[in-house]
């Protein structure tokens, strides 16, 4: 199995979740008279997904810096947890998240199903609470062509959250 089919199978679960939390609370949006709770739609959204809202920061962070195009990210000084947790709760329905999943809760998940991978996706240096995304996880090769799909993670989760924002 290679790295793409081994991470759509970590994934998919997850978005299925996410999905079936989307389509359920779109429903009731067209059928409703009343708007759903935010609050409530937080913490659907909070339980299904924390651990992608930690991939996505990350990823934004390896993005804004422009390592998917310029490479040199070993050298990078690596992101702050604070601006990434900052971030987190700023995106939407993420002002309930908490920090398990930038500091282990995504990691260990990631070995639960994927004890043969070598690679953890979330790297961090404790002392100095800088966090990198492990970038030999978002290159992919297919038919021996290499691509970076940092940029289609981002697509995706843009494109849930506008979505989702238009319906609360």
């Amino acid at each position: 199995m290679n790295l793409r089919s081994k991470f759509k199978t970590f994934c998919n679960p997850i978005l299925v979740k996410q999905q079936k939390i989307f389509l359920r609370e779109a429903n009731s949006c067209s059928t409703s008279t009343s708007k759903p709770d935010p609050q409530r739609a937080d913490q659907k959204q909070e339980a299904a997904s924390q651990t992608l809202y930690a991939l996505y920061v990350l990823i934004e962070d390896y993005l804004s810096h422009r390592f998917d195009e310029k490479g040199n990210y070993s050298n990078y000084q690596g992101a702050a947890f604070t601006d990434l947790f900052k971030r987190q709760r700023e995106l939407p329905f993420g002002s309930r998240l908490q920090n398990h999943a930038l500091n282990h809760r995504m990691n260990s998940d990631f070995r639960k199903y994927f004890p043969q991978i070598e690679y953890i996706p979330i790297l961090r240096d404790v002392e100095t609470k800088r966090y990198w995304i492990n970038g030999n996880l978002l290159k992919i090769s297919v038919v021996g062509d290499s691509y970076n799909i940092a940029k289609s993670i981002i697509q995706y989760r843009r494109s849930l959250y506008r979505s989702k924002a238009e319906c609360i």
